[in-house]
């Protein structure tokens, strides 16, 4: 039996589509009113769309809360991501990228270890739009990021992915599947590669929890006035080690209230926080700093 006293563990995810842009949405003059509402142990955010000049107190200014960023030094105001952790959480360890030039210039990934052996990945993975070249570029990321957390799950460590992964699975995940399948996210060709990756030993824990529970989505597009149709696609995913998924997963939703982007969050409830060893180098990163600027 669960022991009743212990905490579950939230990790959320959420493509803001412009951190900027939805602070202005909100009127909130710093962040830490949208993380007191999102209200989880870590909050992941990917397409900030923020330039290394671009911070200041608005988004560095979080009682209770620590901040990791990295942001493209490829092209200013693009992709991005952020993790915020709460304060007594600290990680072991963070690091910037997978280790490959041209992927990491555009501040695409971001690994917290929050705990001895788990390193969570907060990812925004390429849109294979914008013609050909893209689309390689994408399936390139794919295979590098895919290597890159195999080595770690061979070396021990319990891998979770969150992120807007840019490819929808199943037809029940996008609500037009006929169509759709000649649209970058869900080609054939993207498709069928997610689908290799998850009969590799990764579980897509919505699925998991869910089924094959039909209109469930993330993503809308604005242009259409998708949302009120509930014309979406499910493209951010919470991945984890489908070794460990029934003992550590206790849920996975999809916070569709959460108004502000054309994404809304996923959350990923696990029955404890990570075990982190009291001997742990805590605090070994320094809080509010930018990855990308002092590496």
């Amino acid at each position: 039996a669960m022991n009743a006293s212990r905490q579950s563990f939230k990790i959320l995810s959420w493509n803001v589509n412009g951190i900027r842009a939805i602070l202005r949405k909100f009127s909130h003059s710093t962040i830490q009113p949208l993380l007191e509402k999102l209200d989880c142990d870590v909050i992941c955010f990917q397409e900030t769309k923020l330039s290394i000049d671009s911070f200041d107190n608005s988004l560095l200014s979080h009682n209770g809360w620590l901040s990791y960023w990295s942001v493209s030094t490829a092209r200013k105001g693009y992709s991005g991501v952020a993790t915020f952790i709460r304060s007594d959480k600290s990680p072991i360890k963070v690091v910037e990228g997978i280790g490959h030039k041209d992927f990491d210039s555009e501040g695409r990934v971001l690994r917290t270890d929050i705990g001895d052996n788990t390193c969570l990945f907060n990812v925004y993975f390429p849109n294979g739009g914008q013609g050909a070249k893209r689309l390689d570029f994408k399936m390139d990321f794919y295979n590098a990021f895919k290597s890159h957390i195999e080595r770690l799950r061979e070396d021990g460590m319990r891998v979770i992915v969150v992120g807007d992964v840019n490819t929808a699975l199943m037809d029940i995940d996008v609500h037009d599947p006929k169509r759709l399948s000649k649209h970058t996210g869900f080609l054939p060709s993207e498709r069928e590669w997610l689908q290799e990756f998850f009969d590799h030993g990764w579980a897509d824990s919505f699925r998991h929890i869910h089924g094959n529970k039909e209109g469930c989505y993330t993503f809308w597009d604005m242009k259409t006035s998708a949302r009120q149709r509930n014309a979406g696609w499910r493209i951010d995913y919470a991945i984890y080690d489908a070794r460990y998924i029934k003992e550590d997963v206790l849920d996975c939703s999809h916070f569709t209230e959460q108004e502000g982007s054309d994404h809304c969050p996923v959350i990923l409830t696990l029955n404890q926080q990570p075990k982190l060893s009291a001997t742990a180098e805590k605090g070994a990163v320094p809080p509010q700093r930018t990855v990308s600027q002092s590496s």
